[in-house]
């Protein structure tokens, strides 16, 4: 099991849309829990390893890599770990803390990932074409998707799935689906590692890919299903073979 070794309170407008004052930026994030009793903020019970919650660092929303829906990302532009936001609970109870109470008793987990899942669509959608770690970036609904450009992770993923065009000033990435297909394995192998079964892993890695890069994992896992025409060829071949025995059938009751 994963190591969840650090237990903070997250004091954010962003988890939670403020009660009154709707203007108020995304705070830091804060290892001490507040008493204040200010109703614009919600506190939270954050679980997080050790080290990833630091004052210089926000919640974000940045675009999910398969749903695309708005999702909250921390620590998006500080170049270190990048955490998805990700709450369990049905939010009926509430927590008491020493002698504070946490109205809203769901548990918000911190949980890192991988910053180049956040890029690959744009990588797919750009393929035939090697283009710059600045357009690889851009997202007209979540401009903020640029402040991954200050991401060591993001840019040794790169170089592992890419082909690079180097210039004086600039390097260029396009997508190398051979070389994508090896780093899938082996974030497969390490999803492996830190859940209960070889299911789990593949359910993780399909929730944070697009249904082309999820099929390729099978393939390199020699997991993928029948191709949707082999599926149909055989089920027409299963329907003729089915009237062919019914007509026979027939003609034999009739003799």
């Amino acid at each position: 099991m994963f190591d969840w070794c650090q237990l903070s309170i997250l004091i954010s407008t962003y988890l939670m849309p403020p009660k009154r004052s709707a203007r108020l930026k995304a705070p830091t994030v804060s290892k001490q829990p507040s008493t204040s009793n200010n109703l614009t903020f919600d506190r939270k019970l954050i679980i997080a390893k050790d080290g990833v919650i630091k004052d210089d660092k926000k919640a974000m929303l940045l675009s999910h890599p398969r749903t695309r829906a708005p999702t909250l990302y921390y620590g998006v532009g500080s170049g270190n770990t990048l955490c998805e936001l990700v709450k369990v609970g049905d939010g009926k109870r509430s927590l008491l803390i020493g002698e504070s109470a946490v109205e809203d008793g769901d548990v918000v987990f911190l949980v890192p990932i991988n910053p180049l899942f956040l890029v690959l669509p744009s990588l797919e959608k750009k393929k035939k074409h090697a283009v710059t770690l600045e357009d690889l970036l851009v997202d007209p609904l979540f401009p903020q998707l640029n402040d991954l450009k200050n991401s060591k992770n993001l840019l040794i993923a790169l170089r592992k799935v890419c082909f690079l065009q180097e210039e004086k000033k600039s390097i260029s990435f396009q997508l190398d689906h051979t070389k994508l297909a090896e780093w899938l394995r082996k974030k497969y192998e390490m999803a492996k590692k830190i859940r209960d079964s070889e299911e789990e892993a593949l359910n993780y890695m399909q929730e944070v890919l697009l249904e082309e890069h999820y099929n390729l994992l099978r393939i390199t896992l020699g997991l993928k299903d029948k191709e949707p025409e082999k599926v149909e060829e055989e089920a027409n071949n299963l329907k003729r073979s089915t009237k062919k025995t019914t007509k026979q059938g027939a003609k034999k009751r009739k003799t």
